[in-house]
């Protein structure tokens, strides 16, 4: 096939599959000589008559090839994503639904009691990991469970939005669950006797 510009060795033919007339570009002119083509047409030529249809499978290897690039993109992207965008992108969420003061305060715990968590892969966090941070603020317990309950809601929104793959665990619902008492209120009464 010859244009203006270009020149294109390609093999027309008539699909087992549906009888429609396709065809499948071999190559460029002069960059594929002609025993190059004859060679590559030869080859599609016998896929054919064995009941392939070339141009088809050229479709469905190209498609495959997009979704396994989309795939790796999620991979990495999921990889990527960090503590500190998960609990940020759980204060957005959570903006609209809480008042300044509730969700102000949300902010404060993830700015001030993360520790060293902000930078991990959201993924890459370990049951350890999670125990440690909380068990860390257990000599304030009440504060230490509202920051147990606020992860494991970054968590669940993160997996729900397909940031975190759906099987990543959700350990902040786990860890130390039940197991953070407070000792109560100190009053004024209380501590005089």
């Amino acid at each position: 096939v010859a244009t203006k510009t270009t020149r294109s060795w390609v093999y027309r033919y008539k699909s087992p599959v549906d009888g429609l007339m396709r065809q499948v570009k071999l190559g460029s002119w002069p960059v594929m000589p002609f025993q190059s083509a004859w060679v590559e047409w030869e080859k599609l030529r016998q896929a054919r008559e064995a009941g392939a249809d070339p141009a088809m499978a050229k479709r469905a290897e190209k498609t495959n090839k997009i979704i396994e690039a989309r795939a790796t993109d999620v991979k990495n992207r999921r990889a990527r994503y960090t503590v500190q965008q998960a609990c940020d992108d759980y204060l957005a969420a959570i903006q609209r639904a809480r008042t300044e003061k509730g969700w102000k305060e949300v902010r404060r715990m993830f700015r001030t009691m993360l520790r060293d968590l902000p930078s991990l892969p959201a993924a890459a966090v370990s049951r350890g990991d999670a125990y440690g941070l909380i068990e860390s603020w257990a000599h304030i317990p009440v504060q230490a469970t509202r920051l147990r309950g606020e992860l494991g809601g970054a968590w669940d929104r993160a997996i729900d939005a397909g940031q975190l793959p759906g099987e990543t665990p959700n350990w902040w619902r786990v860890v130390l669950r039940g197991k953070l008492k407070s000792k109560g209120r100190a009053s004024a009464a209380t501590n005089g006797k």
